[in-house]
């Protein structure tokens, strides 16, 4: 067999000693969890949720309506011989940004109706994680069961398998300043459309060559920056606390959230797990009353003036 040369010898060097450690140094995050987390543990041992769900069907206009579902989360870790819903979160890439798997009770099971009448479903295996970058204005609780068999109306159906609930939480501080920035965006936005709109309407009506380019040239500037601009980042912040929850007196969720489903993606390298998005979970209710969280903080504010 013919031997090693030196240049084959630093090639797996390389690849088989100083890649890996490259590697696992790229895959230690930078990102920290935020305290919100551990916060919210210590004071809100527990938190009521009513929830409704949403399924859209890809074929037809076709949904299924599930209503009454009743959740309890729990701040304690599950028990060792239960089988909770192993979540995206703390089974993922860098799981030290979730609170961990907590306990979740089905209060009440969600009902819907099809050609068979009002019908229940059993979730199962549920469990709840938060997950938050540490200084992000927004995070994370995801809420996970196991659905043992298929739900269906007409051509919207949930198929047997692991689903999760999304839904976005945020500092009471944080949520106001990404309003602003909303705004800010917003307005800047319709800036630069009202000047692309206006100079488009310009160089349609010019005459003269040269001012034709010249308002195109504005036109094709301002559309420009609004291809830059353009961003999903504030798709999912409620600018109204009409469209809130306090789940403690310095956390907020959202009431519109998301449904996903754990399948399988095709790529070059193999099958791999995904989630897809199938429909939506909306809030009705729960948290913690909006008037007892400000009557708490008024008795404290007392508390401190009185010392």
């Amino acid at each position: 067999m013919r031997p090693f040369t030196s240049i084959t010898r630093i090639f797996m060097i390389t690849y088989f000693v100083v890649q890996p450690s490259l590697t696992c140094s790229f895959l230690v995050s930078r990102y920290t969890v935020d305290p919100s987390i551990s916060d919210f543990m210590k004071t809100q041992p527990s938190t009521l949720l009513d929830v409704g769900l949403e399924v859209t069907s890809s074929e037809s206009l076709s949904k299924l309506y599930i209503d009454g579902i009743k959740l309890e989360l729990d701040c304690t870790p599950p028990s060792k011989s239960s089988s909770a819903t192993k979540l995206p979160g703390c089974t993922g890439p860098q799981p030290d940004l979730s609170s961990g798997p907590l306990r979740m009770k089905t209060l009440s099971k969600g009902k819907f109706i099809n050609v068979d009448g009002q019908q229940t479903v059993p979730f199962e295996q549920e469990a709840w994680e938060m997950v938050w970058i540490n200084e992000r204005p927004t995070g994370s609780i995801i809420c996970g069961f196991y659905l043992p068999k298929l739900i269906q109306r007409n051509d919207a159906y949930l198929a047997p398998g692991h689903m999760y609930l999304n839904f976005r939480v945020w500092t009471i501080k944080g949520l106001h300043l990404i309003r602003n920035e909303k705004m800010a965006y917003e307005r800047s936005l319709a800036k630069h459309m009202f000047i692309q709109d206006e100079e488009w309407l310009k160089m349609k009506a010019e005459t003269n060559p040269i001012m034709k380019a010249v308002h195109f040239q504005k036109a094709a500037a301002a559309n420009e920056m609004i291809g830059l601009m353009r961003t999903e980042k504030f798709n999912t912040v409620p600018m109204e606390d009409a469209d809130t929850i306090h789940i403690s007196k310095d956390l907020v969720v959202a009431k519109q959230g998301t449904m996903w489903v754990k399948g399988v993606e095709a790529t070059l390298m193999g099958k791999k797990d995904t989630h897809y998005c199938v429909g939506s979970a909306i809030l009705k209710g729960g948290g913690i009353d909006k008037d007892a969280k400000d009557h708490d903080a008024d008795d404290g504010a007392s508390g401190n003036a009185s010392e």
